[in-house]
């Protein structure tokens, strides 16, 4: 059987509707499954790593799984459908101890102090695999997209690769040169190196989606050029302030969300030998930290004075 008539067997078998708000849309194409274990394989490779982890988000009916059971020393599978726990349970018995499944929402990877004393996912994927390096593999609802990938660049126990699946618009966004960058690419760019591995025609799936998809690779850098976690907050919420209204200049947003006069801002867009005409989307990664660095300056020397 194709994999399309397994998809329309195993959905009648279990009787499964696919859910639309899930972003359920089942990879159907031999090629496509392939490529992506080829592109890890080649990661592998190229990373020079003995022991191949797997962190698997939403498994579907296991078609890619399986694949990656078959590559990997661990694999550790998040699934938030009930209705196809059965299956992947049956896949995890049959795997040597190689995959381990759990019944969970992957937004919950992402730390909370407090949650502290109750279920931690990461800490759970983190014991799994011994603490030890670990990729990402994943193919996820299109609207969670942004929130996933923050948490899987942020999170203290982070994937040292990322190969995932996602709309092809946001994936050309996210690997964008400057001057079409967002919050989110800017994140991605910050953490990581993203480049696009390959297109995925939206045939590629049932049911098919309404836009084409891309699986993307973020590779994280091993050093981040703010190393305080607390400072790297402040400079993306300094980043955000920066897109809190995309119609007006650069820094009005700014002097409107920290309260500045509006010449001190545009004294220091020149200061940080940028136009008093930018805007948000028009600034580099690389103008983003000068400015804040800019800044970051003023704010000490005002609480110096107070």
């Amino acid at each position: 059987m194709t994999l399309l008539e397994q998809t329309l067997e195993l959905c009648k078998l279990n009787n499964i509707i696919p859910n639309k708000l899930m972003g359920q849309n089942f990879l159907i194409d031999e090629f496509v499954l392939e490529d992506i274990i080829d592109n890890v394989l080649e990661i592998k490779k190229e990373r020079k790593i003995k022991k191949l982890n797997i962190l698997e988000i939403g498994g579907g009916f296991g078609v890619l799984t399986n694949r990656l059971v078959d590559i990997a020393d661990k694999v550790f599978l998040i699934e938030k459908d009930d209705q196809l726990m059965g299956g992947l349970k049956k896949i995890e018995e049959e795997s040597d101890g190689k995959l381990k499944v759990v019944l969970e929402d992957a937004l919950n990877l992402q730390y909370d102090t407090k949650l502290e004393d109750k279920n931690l996912l990461i800490q759970e994927v983190k014991d799994y695999f011994n603490g030890e390096e670990y990729f990402v593999v994943a193919n996820i609802p299109y609207s969670i997209t942004s929130h996933i990938i923050r948490i899987l660049l942020e999170i203290n126990y982070s994937p040292s690769e990322i190969v995932i699946m996602i709309q092809k618009e946001v994936a050309q966004r996210i690997c964008a040169k400057a001057g079409d960058d967002t919050v989110l690419s800017l994140s991605a760019k910050f953490y990581s190196t993203p480049s696009i591995l390959f297109l995925v025609s939206r045939e590629c799936f049932y049911p098919m989606p309404a836009v084409e998809s891309a699986i993307i690779r973020l590779s994280r850098k091993s050093k981040l050029l703010i190393s305080d976690k607390k400072e790297v907050d402040k400079f993306f919420r300094f980043i955000k302030s920066g897109f809190s209204n995309k119609r007006k200049m650069l820094y009005h947003n700014i002097s409107s969300v920290y309260r500045k006069d509006k010449s001190i801002i545009k004294d220091l867009l020149i200061k940080s030998e940028l136009s008093d005409k930018t805007r948000a989307q028009d600034l580099s990664l690389e103008d983003w930290l000068k400015l804040w660095y800019n800044f970051s300056k003023i704010e000490k020397e005002i609480k110096t004075k107070n």
